[in-house]
């Protein structure tokens, strides 16, 4: 599909005019033409055709061929020889400028004709078919689960999943008991049609009719449970695999990578549809590439960007093209069905694309199947073909010149200024529905009477007809069957074999890793530093007994550091993974080379990073250097594989798992899991038996042992005086014992390491197990599971007041404006044909028409009560303010280039206004202004600066130099602006676990203000879900499942509600149907009439909603104002201007808003013959503009006395002596409703949002069940003495999961924050107050739960329980607010991510139990003194086992030699006792003392009581209290950071 020019061909038919259009075709398509310059490539390809078609042509061309006749593995297939023929004989066929698409002189049609032959020749013979059904019907099963999900239904289901689970071998027996049927909801019912080739047919319908899912049915596109039923034919053939790449489906997501630009986009797509087997491939994906962004508009983007959410790119627009784009570079489909593709594009671009369409159908035959929102009646001639649907039920199918006069035949009537598309999205509606005289008992009034009438209808005879004699399955192929030799290979899923399919996955990984090169250096920074502090924190420990232990430390603190650095890649998997899920779904891959992809591109990338931690650390660190570096290699290599294990089984729990908030909370408990069985905290002979195979299941225990074999095999340890022991001044040192003398010995004795030094060696091999282990299982899940968005809740219909009586209301309303309104005009003027231009002798007419008299003729009616505005909406009356005069003068809004941000911050907060060559204007001196009562339409094409204009005006732009006054009733506007103004956004951003009610009620109570009673902000929310028709879906989640038709309506009412006297609206309609956004638009009107200033940025407007607006502001790329000013009755003052200055006369029957678009240069080719802007500048109704605002030059020398006369006659827009806009507050409400209506939200969302908090519950209690059996009552021998620190320490490592997982939370309500923080909702602080306030009883009952487990199963005493509780819940809620803190300073969640392991990290290797504080340098002091973690470990500690006594095993006892001086053992050389004994000779080393050798042997116990234990890591009993007024201190200073970040930190730049 190209962009073609087309011009309007206009034909009289009986019955009417009717809107045509025909195209002229470009350049030469004949194969004479192409022959009169160049090679005659098209003859030359015909010959070859028939040297192919001979039956021995293979062998003679292998005869030929001497170098293929000796060596036979080289022997190509049939395919391949003819490709390589091909491209032999055509040579550089695309380098003459016919063929090239770069060159001035490109000929479309030629190049499609060669094309179109290369493929013929090489057997690929498209087939020309058409698309019927027949009786289809589709049904899909009915969920019976919860409204609304919580915390509450999630438990339920838990054990309701247990209890199945058991019943698992007995449901083969409840299955033939029991028959029990499944419910199913029926979305469409007996649906026929057919299009036949080189036709396009339009579907419309409302929102719920079914249309998606038709179209989903139509390209074979449909989920598994769907039950379809009916008969579905592709030119004969039923529906079925083979059809893959002959059906494109272009959907209404638009779902990209957002680090790849829009060429390297493209280019990925036309590598998989068009495969290496093409002659020319390469060449043609090239040429493909660059037809469509030509096509769509995007050459000038090709290498920006496509963007997302938290990545700068293109504009949404142009990003619904690129989706559109993807799906058309390499296809050469004969069906293309396109689901809403039209949402986010102006009208102008949109008419661009369908003609496009129109023109790729009349030339190739291909199908079109389209379902459109709000199409023009431009884009409604230019099909075929129309299907209407509503609730599933067809109403009608036929001719597009035939709809309308259906339905006037069975007595359903087109309102005069309605639109057809608008008239038959609506036409089964009520509200909406013009009855015919005579017709009013016999015409149908509801969806099934539509229905019936239309199956008796000659209509669907006719459509019967033509499916029972195949007239739509007819295959009008000009050419035989596609050849044998290719036909297997065009029938694959995928084009591309496996192996392409991989490297060009490949290639793009490492291009997103090249594109996101900020990431990718702050991953590395992140190592860098680590390896940096470790390695300085273990600075060359000595090899004696405590240095030994510190390096044993590091080598655990460094397997924690990868555990918990694969957790950072968690968003950016499921970022990819719905990437995957599209791309596997439009078969351009299969998901086993995205997965492997994936582990191909993370190695190397992991092999840097462990590198640059490991040179750091290893060094710094004085570990082993023997063997000439070998060992230090072998650290990179068995860290570099752990860091890959860990990452593939985190890659397995991401594809594994339905959202990123069960990960997250996943990911952390299995690393712990690994940690707690590593065989650091646990030695092997201290695991219990029930536990030994989780021992054996965890990578990081293969890893330490390898690890400690190569850092202590060889060495020789010693012992510094103080270490020798018995540790006792009676001992002379001579005599005292050092615990360690060899590498081996030390790791046997302390963590029960046996192992041959080769073992290490067999454990990186198991490692590798593990590896391909999760891998495997990975592509399993990725393979076979997918996961779909979660659903809301049910509909809750309610017996209110019915949305009918509202819309009359509006109705009958709109039509008493419009009769006061229209009577300030000349009615005797404007009553000619308001479609064509008025004469030069209106000129009078159109300079008197002045905006203040109409304004003024309003604010008298409003005042005498002439409307009703303030029954329906919220009454005003609460404000001292009555009107709000909003003017804006000579606007620039500047940013820098994007190569040009150097110095940016002087620049833009320097007080100079010129402007600089590295800057970027994107408005250029925009002046206009919006007064009450009157509706003004922003409108230009895509990039013209619609909604930067919009931002300006709202004041929230946060980026950039905005030049120019703002003013509101003569007065600068300020922060309290935002009292009286409401914006609705283009994007729909809401907190996703409140119901629309909850969501509309929240804006209500906290912006209107506190004067207004309760009971009236209640019925202001009444009336909106009236009025906007959300009364039926009021009790469903906003966020889950809701149709982005109704989330817009939503976001309308949130604003709407508060009764703002200054409204912003960016593009409201978008993504609505034409029937929603009549009832927007009525409602938006309404505001107006009410006497607020209303500014409207709007894309595709019918005729019927475009007239609804006084005023328009038209802007064209650049910012440059084109008009401003009245658009009068029917358009006719605004047609007047542009015809009087050049533009072609506006056609009967056409939409005023898209010939305006079209005569300025919208749309993809943006020409125009006109500069509009000079236009303007030096027209009469800009100086009328000027001097309404008093900026005209009354001195300028151009100006004539006449034409100064009447600009000194010009009466002000703005009145005199208007009040001044103030107040004392930025926010309406008071602060302790701010506290409670927020705190009350986020609440609600927490007990709604179980994925996040119903899996704390369950990590909570598996986690404690897990450590507190693995240390089930410990006995307190030597090892338990150490045990009783390590569980100590394992246990607070549930208030770091917390640290962890309380980032997402933040991250899903952050732009709803700064949505409603702009919006002056509430403080910044009131959001502070409440998210803490939230997460105390929501961490408080799981971390219960978890304490009480673990404490008692550890077998602590009861008695110590209650202090050990409360420092464990002030350290977890102060993790909380640490990981709240991060989130809060971090871009995006993938920086998070990576910034929480470092802390964590730092935070466990600090506590004091890995490496204790007597071994910490003397330089990082400072950082055990500020680690929270260490405070609560010497608390907890101290409390706990400050008492407990310890005794010894029979192996556990430790040999001295007996002092010379003492008697026995039992009592020393000053006759005092001794805790020593007499041990049998031999078990000790001999001392020789003065030449006399000493052999006799005491025993002794290392460890007896607590406080030994408690002093070997540095930790002081006395400091307990201490301890928890550290922990309460550092919890509030990561609040009060939260806080600050909250009220500083914005990462949305606007």
């Amino acid at each position: 599909m190209d962009l073609e020019r087309t011009e309007q061909v206009y034909e009289n038919r009986e019955g009417g005019e009717k809107l045509k259009y025909g195209y002229e075709k470009s350049g030469s398509s004949s194969a004479e033409d192409s022959n009169s310059f160049g090679k005659d490539y098209l003859e030359i390809l015909r010959k070859l055709e028939e040297k192919f078609e001979k039956e021995d042509f293979y062998a003679e061309e292998l005869e030929r061929r001497k170098q293929w006749k000796f060596l036979g593995f080289l022997k190509p297939k049939l395919h391949e020889l003819k490709a390589k023929l091909i491209e032999e004989a055509l040579g550089e066929w695309y380098k003459e400028p016919r063929f090239d698409v770069d060159n001035p002189n490109f000929d479309r049609d030629a190049y499609s004709e060669l094309i179109q032959a290369i493929y013929e020749t090489m057997g690929f013979h498209e087939r020309r078919f058409g698309v019927s059904f027949h009786n289809l019907s589709v049904q899909v099963p009915v969920t019976t689960g919860p409204a609304i999900p919580t915390v509450w239904t999630s438990a339920l289901a838990t054990v309701r999943n247990l209890v199945n689970l058991v019943r698992v071998p007995f449901k083969p027996i409840e299955k033939s008991v029991i028959k029990k049927e499944e419910p199913v909801a029926e979305i469409l019912s007996d649906i026929s049609g057919y299009v036949l080739p080189g036709e396009m047919l339009l579907v419309l319908g409302p929102p719920g009719s079914g249309t998606s899912t038709l179209l989903n049915v139509l390209a074979n596109h449909y989920p598994k449970s769907f039950k379809v039923t009916g008969k579905v034919s592709y030119g004969g053939v039923h529906a079925h695999k083979k059809l893959h790449h002959v059906i494109r489906h272009v959907g209404q997501d638009d779902i990209h990578l957002p680090t790849l630009s829009v060429w390297h986009t493209f280019e990925f797509a036309a590598n998989c549809s068009i495969p290496d087997f093409f002659p020319f491939a390469k060449r043609i994906r090239y040429d493909r590439i660059r037809l469509v962004a030509r096509g769509l508009g995007l050459e000038r983007v090709v290498n920006t960007r496509v963007g997302g959410p938290r990545v700068r790119g293109v504009s949404g627009g142009e990003k619904k093209r690129v989706t559109i784009g993807e799906m058309l570079v390499g296809s050469r489909a004969q069906l293309f069905v396109f689901d809403q593709f039209t949402k986010g594009l102006d009208s102008a671009v949109s008419l661009d694309i369908v003609r496009s369409m129109r023109r790729s159908v009349d030339r190739d035959k291909r199908v079109f199947i389209v379902s459109m929102q709000q199409p023009s009646e431009d884009i409604y001639w230019l099909f075929d073909r129309v299907l209407v649907l509503d609730q599933g039920k067809e109403l009608f199918f036929g001719r597009v010149s035939e709809a309308v006069p259906y339905f006037e035949s069975i007595g359903i009537g087109k309102p005069l200024r309605r639109s057809i598309p608008e008239f038959l999205c609506s036409v089964s509606d009520p509200k909406h529905t013009l009855i015919r005289p005579g017709f009013e008992d016999v015409a149908p009034t509801d969806v099934a009477s539509f229905e019936r009438r239309y199956k008796d209808s000659i209509y669907h005879k006719k459509v019967l007809a033509g499916l029972s004699n195949g007239y739509a399955d007819r295959d009008i192929s000009r050419r035989r069957p596609i050849a044998e030799d290719i036909s297997h290979l065009l029938e694959r899923r995928v084009l591309q074999p496996f192996h392409t399919q991989l490297k060009l996955c490949v290639q793009r990984q490492f291009r997103m890793d090249l594109n996101n090169r900020g990431t990718l250096l702050f991953r590395f920074c992140r190592y860098i530093f680590m390896g940096l502090v470790l390695g300085a924190l273990f600075f060359k420990e000595p090899r004696d007994k405590q240095g030994s232990l510190a390096l044993v430390g590091a080598l655990f603190i460094s397997l924690m550091q990868m555990g918990l650095g694969s957790i950072s890649t968690l968003p950016n998997i499921f970022e990819q993974r719905a990437v995957l899920y599209k791309q596997t779904s439009s078969n351009f891959i299969l998901p086993q080379p995205f997965f492997i992809a994936q582990m191909i591109e993370e190695a190397p990338v992991y092999f840097l990073e462990v590198v640059l931690y490991s040179s750091s650390l290893y060094w710094m660190s004085g570990m082993n250097p023997m063997n000439d570096g070998q060992r230090f290699l072998f650290f990179i290599f068995v860290y570099w594989i752990l860091d890959l294990v860990m990452s593939a089984q985190t890659r397995l729990i991401a594809v594994g798992t339905p959202a990123v908030e069960v990960a997250t909370a996943i990911s952390p408990a299995v690393v712990i899991t690994n940690v707690v069985f590593a065989g650091f905290i646990l030695p092997r002979g201290s695991i219990p038996p029930w536990w030994i195979w989780l021992y054996y299941l965890s990578p990081f225990h293969y890893t330490f042992v390898s690890a400690m074999i190569n850092q202590f095999d060889g060495l020789k340890l010693f012992c510094t005086r103080s270490e020798l022991e018995p540790k006792v001044s009676y001992i002379p040192y001579a005599f005292r014992t050092c615990p360690v003398s060899t590498g081996a010995e030390y790791i046997r004795r302390q963590f029960q390491i046996n192992h041959p030094y080769g073992w290490k060696f067999y454990n990186v091999l198991i490692l590798v197990g593990f590896y391909t282990l999760y891998s495997v299982l990975g592509l399993l899940c990725v393979t076979f599971l997918k996961f779909s968005p979660r659903r809301g809740g049910k509909r809750s219909i309610s017996k209110r007041r019915s949305s009918t009586e509202v819309n009359r209301e509006l109705d009958e309303e709109l039509r008493v404006f419009r009769e006061r309104y229209e009577s300030t005009l000349n009615m005797d003027q404007v009553s000619r044909s308001i479609y064509f231009v008025a004469n030069e002798n209106d000129e009078q007419e159109r300079s008197n028409f002045e905006v203040s008299k109409a304004s003024s003729s309003f604010s008298k009616a409003r005042e005498e009560h002439s409307f009703s505005g303030a029954d329906v909406l919220q009454s005003d009356e609460h404000l001292s303010l009555k009107e709000v005069y909003f003017t804006w003068k000579h606007l620039y809004y500047i940013i820098p280039k994007e190569n040009q941000k150097k110095g940016l911050k002087k620049r833009l907060l320097s007080k100079k206004s010129d402007v600089s060559e590295n800057d970027l204007v994107l408005l250029n001196d925009v002046t206009g202004y919006a007064v009450p009562g009157r509706l003004v339409a922003l409108m230009g094409s895509s990039g013209a600066g619609k909604t930067t204009l919009l931002d300006v005006l709202a004041r929230r732009k946060t980026f950039g130099k905005i030049l120019g006054s703002i003013e509101l009733n003569r007065e600068p506007v300020h922060i309290s602006f935002r009292r009286i103004n409401g914006y609705v956004e283009q994007e729909d951003i809401h907190v996703a676990q409140q119901t629309i009610r909850e969501a509309i009620t929240f804006s209500a109570m906290l912006r209107l203000p506190a004067e207004v009673p309760k009971e009236k902000k209640i019925l202001a929310v009444e009336r909106i879900l009236d009025i906007l028709e959300l009364r039926d879906v009021e009790n469903r989640l906003v966020g889950f499942g809701l149709p982005p038709e109704t989330k817009k309506r939503v976001t309308i009412g949130v604003e709407l509600v508060v009764n703002p006297l200054v409204l912003f609206l960016d593009e409201p309609t978008s993504g609505l149907d034409a029937r929603a956004a009549l009832v927007v638009m009525r409602a938006i009107r309404r505001v107006a009439h009410a006497g607020h200033t209303v500014v409207c940025t709007i894309h595709q407007p019918s005729t019927e909603i475009f007239e609804m607006f006084d005023d328009l502001l038209l802007l064209q790329r650049g910012g440059h104002v084109v008009y401003f000013g009245p658009l009068g009755v029917h358009s006719k003052i605004m047609i007047d201007y542009f015809v009087r200055n050049g533009a072609q006369p506006i056609q009967q029957g056409r939409n005023p808003a898209d010939w305006m678009l079209e005569v300025v240069g919208a749309g993809i080719s943006g020409s125009q013959t006109v500069d509009w802007a000079s236009v303007w500048k030096n027209s009469p109704e800009y100086r009328t503009v000027l001097a309404s605002l008093g900026e005209i030059d009354n001195n300028n020398s151009q100006l004539d006395e006449e034409e100064r006369n009447r600009l000194e006659n010009v009466s002000p827009v703005v009145p005199e002596n208007l009040p001044k806009v103030t107040f004392r507050s930025s926010v309406a409400s008071t602060f302790r409703e701010q506290v409670v209506q927020v705190t009350k939200r986020i609440f609600i969302c927490y007990w709604r949002f179980p994925s996040y908090n119903w899996t704390r519950f369950v990590i909570a209690i598996v986690m404690s069940l897990l450590i507190g059996s693995a240390f089930y009552k410990f006995p307190r021998d030597q090892q338990g003495a150490r045990n009783s620190i390590a569980v100590l320490y394992m246990g607070a490592m549930y208030g770091v999961m917390q640290q962890t997982s309380s980032i997402n939370p933040m991250f899903q309500m952050r732009d709803a924050f700064y949505r409603e923080v702009a919006a002056g909702t509430y403080y910044p602080v009131v959001y502070w107050i409440a998210i803490g306030l939230v997460e105390m009883p929501f961490s408080l009952v799981p971390g219960t739960i978890y304490v009480l487990i673990l404490y008692f199963l550890a077998g602590f005493p009861a008695s110590k329980f209650g202090f050990f509780y409360f420092n464990f819940f002030i350290f977890m809620w102060s993790a909380i607010s640490l990981g709240q803190t991060v989130a809060t300073f971090s871009p995006n969640p993938m920086v998070a991510y990576m910034l929480n392991p470092v802390l964590n990290s730092l935070q466990s290797a600090l506590a004091g139990f890995v490496i204790p504080e007597p071994s910490i340098p003397v330089y990082f002091k400072w950082l055990y003194w500020i680690d929270p973690y260490r405070y609560l470990l010497e608390a907890i500690s101290t409390n706990t086992i400050e008492n407990f006594s310890y005794y010894c095993t029979p192996s556990e006892y430790r040999y001295f030699t007996k002092p010379a001086s003492w008697p026995s053992c039992e009592v020393n050389s000053n006759n005092q006792s001794t805790p020593y004994v007499s041990a049998p000779v031999g078990l000790c080393s001999a001392v020789t003392v003065n030449g006399h050798t000493y052999d006799k042997c005491c025993r002794y116990c290392p460890i007896t009581r607590g406080s030994q234990v408690l002093s070997e890591f540095g930790l002081q009993y006395w400091r307990r209290w201490d301890d928890l007024g550290a922990l309460v201190g550092f919890w509030w200073i990561f609040r009060f950071a939260t806080l600050f970040g909250l009220q500083f930190v914005r990462w949305v730049q606007r």
